[in-house]
């Protein structure tokens, strides 16, 4: 009798450490996606180009797990107006990523969401031709 129950508590005793392993990734995952859900909302703030151009930026945001989409306004900007914003948060580094299509202009920002009421990056023109293309600067937002 004794055997049986002390072979059973050696089996069962991985399992409760597997799942308490398990229990703790899924916290953390859990905690970092919590933590990033802070993308959704609205933001304000500046553009600046390299040409030293600048104007006020608005953002408005809905996130979904991970995924955020949108509209950016970028005013005053001579290239760049309204743009839907299709882009991802990752978690861990709390940052986003994200493509901004401008109609025929395409431009990727990439920000640090650390504090989770700012957002703090650079974004790069993926126009290749005219007075548009190759355009880099920054996009500073907070809530």
């Amino acid at each position: 009798m004794h055997r049986i129950l002390a072979s059973f508590a050696c089996l069962a005793l991985p399992t409760l450490v597997a799942c308490g392993a398990a229990d703790d990734a899924a916290d953390k995952v859990h905690d970092a996606t919590s933590r990033a859900a802070l993308a959704a909302g609205s933001w304000h703030g500046t553009w600046t180009d390299d040409s030293g151009r600048s104007g006020i930026a608005r953002f408005e945001a809905e996130q979904d797990g991970l995924s955020v989409t949108g509209k950016v306004t970028f005013e005053d900007n001579p290239c760049f107006d309204t743009a839907v914003v299709h882009g991802d948060v990752d978690a861990t580094k709390l940052g986003v990523s994200a493509l901004l299509s401008f109609g025929d202009a395409d431009v990727k920002y990439e920000a640090s969401l650390e504090d989770g009421t700012s957002l703090d990056g650079g974004f790069e023109s993926l126009v290749t031709v005219g007075v548009c293309a190759g355009i880099h600067g920054n996009l500073k937002l907070s809530h």
